[in-house]
């Protein structure tokens, strides 16, 4: 989620609860409420989502404009396996170089980084061949359809 010129960023401000009440639809996680209402001053919100159902829906996008009008819900390709790729990418990374790690710097960060994707790409990033075909598709479509 990107956020553009906030109009006003006080830290000293607490941030109520954004939890949705039963009656609304839930928006992925909580942490999105919060990360939303983090940004209720910006003057724009890019949110980036997939197109799962709860996503794309009537109720959502309603509830969206309503409680934030400046959040602007951007939908991947329903089909975007690149995407996929990057998610489970930055979650497997995350997992074994970011989940326990404690710096005491920005530095320390960026140096742990910069060594954990060296390592990462030597010992589990392995270049694949991509096999499936158009003529797969259609074979498994022809096999299921009926």
């Amino acid at each position: 989620m990107s956020k553009q010129s906030p109009e006003d960023e006080s830290p000293s401000r607490a941030a109520p609860s954004a939890t949705p009440a039963a009656d609304e639809p839930a928006l992925d996680t909580a942490s999105t409420w919060d990360q939303l209402h983090e940004c209720r001053n910006a003057r724009r919100v890019h949110l980036i989502w997939d197109g799962a159902p709860s996503h794309v829906a009537q109720e959502t996008t309603t509830l969206l404009r309503t409680l934030y009008p400046h959040v602007r819900v951007l939908v991947t390709p329903a089909h975007a396996s690149w995407l996929n790729q990057a998610e489970l990418l930055l979650r497997a990374f995350g997992e074994r170089y970011l989940k326990r790690g404690s710096w005491n710097s920005r530095q320390q960060l960026v140096e742990h980084l910069d060594a954990s994707w060296r390592e990462y790409d030597q010992l589990y990033a392995h270049p694949f061949r991509w096999s499936w075909t158009r003529q797969n598709m259609h074979r498994w479509v022809a096999r299921h359809a009926a």
